[in-house]
């Protein structure tokens, strides 16, 4: 992952910011969350399902988790958040991922 596909910079995984994108013809909308989400009103990802949007979905369920006031929505449905839950599950336990669903 990159900061943008064609920016070699590394991600940035901070306190207040989280922003990534795949790299190259593997990256396509940066994903992009800081600490003011909430007051930044309706935001979105395009991934075209390329190899970073599992990530992009695991950060959601995560900020679900701890935030679920926000809204979150989908192209796709939830099977294909299956691999995303799966992860967040796998590392950080079931009670992040019991109660999770894509709004409409």
């Amino acid at each position: 992952m990159a900061y943008e596909y064609d920016i070699p910079e590394p991600a940035k995984f901070t306190d207040t910011l989280i922003r990534f994108n795949g790299v190259d013809d593997a990256g396509h909308e940066t994903f992009s969350i800081s600490s003011d989400c909430m007051a930044q009103g309706f935001d979105f990802c395009k991934t075209a399902e390329k190899p970073y949007d599992i990530a992009v979905c695991a950060c959601l369920i995560i900020c679900k988790h701890w935030f679920p006031d926000i809204k979150v929505s989908s192209d796709g449905d939830m099977g294909d958040w299956e691999p995303a839950i799966d992860v967040v599950r796998t590392i950080l336990g079931e009670e992040y991922v019991q109660d999770f669903s894509i709004d409409d």
